[in-house]
């Protein structure tokens, strides 16, 4: 059985999140971005800081949740 936190997450973290709609980082982003994913994103890669209009950050040790 899958855990409700994987099933309801409070907060997504797209590692190699891109500006490049034609990237995986980039699709996956665009994509929950697009369906108004009510929680908080936080795209990481440390080549950016904004990612399609998000802060971004250089590596996961940066968030602010965990």
């Amino acid at each position: 059985m899958l855990n409700s936190s994987i099933l309801n997450p409070k907060s997504i973290a797209i590692i190699g999140a891109s500006n490049d709609i034609t990237k995986p980082g980039g699709k996956v982003l665009k994509n929950l971005l697009f369906a108004n994913f009510s929680k908080n994103i936080y795209p990481v890669n440390p080549k950016e800081s904004i990612i399609q209009g998000l802060k971004c950050y250089n590596n996961i040790s940066q968030l602010p949740e965990t």
